[in-house]
């Protein structure tokens, strides 16, 4: 891990600038949040009116406060932000995470306060994560270095191997909710905001050196730096790591929204799902579909010669005609359809199925498709796809559940089978 990543995705001492005591504000959370999720680092709450916040020690500015500090979460208000980049500067604090807005997705006075903000960092020698920045999650290093509401979920956090950078903060807790809802856990969650300094494709070419993460799932309102996201791409991509995304801005509708969020120049959908496949970069066009993929991403490597065609085993007509349908929407044939809907809860069966569609010379992957028993008979409508599934296999399998089954969900995520409701 290099020095930056460490600063910014693992730091051991915190100041949080301008914290508060009193645990209904927004700023009295991420302290709140540390020490609820597990973090044992040190806590440097920075408020010139108390001597101590949450029962920690408090300083009246990061000049009084004691030794190194890491990392920097500032609190304050727009118009208090330049000077507590000053006063990281010289405190020689690699890495300032900004969580106030009002900044270049406001407008040219906005933008051009942002732009003063990041010349002052750059002049000390301050990384800068936003402005209009909720903060980060690291899962596996116990690390809630962020303001979102989603950590008040009871601890522990669902760790996995999988790593989000968002543009939107809320949704980094969307994503981590939605995920443990089906036995989906995270490494590091990461939100950039504004991207005035650090952004998308810094952090996705950090993260391509992190051992505890398989895949990289990107939710984009733009794409800043074109040339810097492929690069990074190519790093995960030499690293053995999968990246996935599902970009806004498709409609006119979407594109406003995302620059009146951040600031976003959106860009044309074309031209975004060209970078995105020269990248590498698995694009995927629902953001429930970029929660459900990356299980099936992180055991599936790049085809050489894809021949764009699934087997299709499946104890459910109705189930496997969607799964068909939206197949053939994506230009992807269905090799085969098994009905195995007699056999639905006889594990051996299904996993002979599986295995027969496995050989199939004609299919890249193989899709089981659960009807009613998934919701009714968990353990015994899933058996078989488990069986299968630690099998010795070339090829990708993915299980879609025509009903609302969480039990039969958590029990394919547990097993690392990407199941999909969508």
């Amino acid at each position: 891990m290099t020095p930056l990543a460490r600063a910014l995705f693992a730091p051991r001492r915190i100041a949080l600038v301008g914290a508060s005591a009193d645990a209904a504000r927004l700023t009295a959370r991420a302290q709140i949040h540390l020490r609820r999720h597990g973090f044992d680092g040190a806590i440097l709450p920075i408020n010139p009116r108390a001597t101590e916040i949450l029962g920690e020690p408090a300083y009246p500015s990061l000049d009084d406060a004691p030794g190194p500090i890491d990392h920097a979460f500032i609190l304050l208000g727009a118009d208090r932000v330049e000077e507590a980049i000053a006063a990281c500067a010289r405190r020689r604090i690699p890495v300032a995470t900004v969580l106030a807005d009002g900044f270049a997705e406001t407008g040219a006075a906005g933008a051009a306060r942002q732009a003063r903000l990041v010349a002052a960092a750059r002049a000390g020698g301050v990384r800068l994560m936003g402005p209009n920045c909720i903060g980060m999650i690291n899962v596996t290093a116990r690390t809630a270095l962020s303001v979102n509401a989603v950590l008040a979920m009871e601890p522990p956090l669902p760790v996995g191997r999988t790593a989000v950078i968002s543009h939107s903060g809320s949704l980094i807790g969307a994503i981590l909710s939605r995920g443990a809802a089906r036995g989906l856990g995270y490494s590091v969650l990461a939100a950039t905001g504004n991207e005035a300094d650090l952004g998308a494709a810094d952090l996705l070419a950090l993260l391509a050196e992190d051992e505890a993460t398989d895949v990289i799932a990107l939710f984009l309102e733009t794409i800043r730096d074109p040339g810097g996201l492929r690069a990074a791409a190519g790093r995960a991509f030499e690293a053995g790591k999968a990246v996935i995304a599902y970009k806004l801005g498709r409609s006119a509708a979407g594109a406003a929204m995302a620059v009146s969020h951040t600031g976003a120049i959106a860009g044309t959908d074309a031209a975004v799902d060209a970078l995105l496949a020269a990248s590498g970069i698995a694009r995927l066009d629902s953001f429930e579909g970029l929660i459900e993929a990356a299980p099936l991403f992180a055991r599936a490597r790049p085809l050489t010669s894809p021949r764009r065609a699934v087997a299709v085993v499946t104890t459910t007509g109705g189930g496997a005609a969607l799964v068909v349908d939206r197949l053939g929407l994506g230009g992807i044939e269905a090799a085969e359809v098994r009905d195995m809907t007699l056999a639905g809860t006889e594990p051996d069966r299904i996993a002979a199925a599986l295995d027969q569609a496995a050989a199939d010379p004609r299919a890249d992957a193989v899709v089981a498709v659960i009807g009613s028993s998934a919701q009714f008979r968990p353990e015994d409508s899933v058996a078989g796809v488990l069986r299968a599934a630690a099998r010795p296999a070339a090829k990708p399998l993915a299980a879609f559940l025509a009903p609302e089954a969480p039990e039969s969900a958590r029990r394919l995520a547990a097993a690392g089978i990407a199941c999909f409701r969508t």
